[in-house]
């Protein structure tokens, strides 16, 4: 993000193919590192996740944790498979960030 300012609210969209949500842990980076867990190795055997987090499903750890952090800079997600096995794809991601 290249625009100033601190944040206020953060909404993710992701959409992930995977045959297995349990196998997976899914975080968002802020750039100054700050992390926060959106899926944390829930939903079993479940196929898939496209959501958005807050709005469609509670992340695992309070997006909350990035208001009053700046804005500019790299924001990165992270998508960890922690099983073996299956494989997935990230196939896209969005984010969406509010200034106070």
């Amino acid at each position: 993000y290249a625009e100033t300012g601190t944040v206020a609210a953060v909404k993710v969209r992701v959409n992930i193919r995977h045959t297995y949500q349990g196998d997976l842990e899914v975080a968002l980076i802020g750039p100054d590192n700050t992390t926060v867990l959106l899926h944390n190795l829930t939903g079993g055997a479940t196929d898939n996740i496209n959501t958005e987090y807050p709005d469609l499903t509670a992340s695992a750890q309070a997006l909350s944790a990035f208001t009053g952090k700046a804005i500019n800079g790299a924001w990165k997600l992270r998508v960890r498979d922690l099983a073996a096995v299956d494989t997935g794809t990230l196939v896209s991601w969005t984010l969406s960030l509010q200034a106070q």
